[in-house]
């Protein structure tokens, strides 16, 4: 059975956004417990991210990677609750960036970034390259 064949039998409808929850005790939130739910990102918007915490100088060679911005929106992009207008308001944080500031540590931020990474499969490919690279 073909490509097409094998995903015509699918059905169009059971296409969903993998998603996992994580359940993190924010220490500055006196260690409460919160579970958040994180969903994939498209390549697409993943792409979006890269490119825009890579630091390029003007003859356009890379100088260095935004490590902290790219973790802060890829948590955003793939927990959409952050962005949440009541939430900033109840911090009093003006943009969501602030409230992630106001909120978390940055271990918190990377456990959150590395499961939006891993459940959209970028992870997944990247050690497979290393594995390929390493045979």
């Amino acid at each position: 059975m073909n490509l097409v064949e094998q995903l015509l039998k699918i059905d169009a409808g059971k296409v969903e956004i993998p998603s996992k929850e994580v359940k993190l005790k924010l220490a500055k939130l006196g260690n409460t417990e919160i579970t958040f739910t994180c969903n994939a990102i498209s390549m697409e918007r993943y792409n979006e991210i890269q490119e825009r915490v890579l630091q390029v100088d003007k003859k356009g060679n890379i100088q260095g990677f935004a490590t902290a911005q790219a973790k802060i929106e890829t948590v955003l992009a793939g927990v959409p609750e952050l962005r949440s207008e009541e939430l900033m308001k109840h911090f009093k944080a003006p943009t969501p960036k602030e409230l992630m500031n106001k909120i978390f540590l940055p271990g918190e931020v990377d456990i959150l970034a590395d499961t939006v990474t891993e459940i959209s499969g970028v992870e997944a490919a990247s050690n497979k390259k290393e594995d390929i690279k390493n045979s």
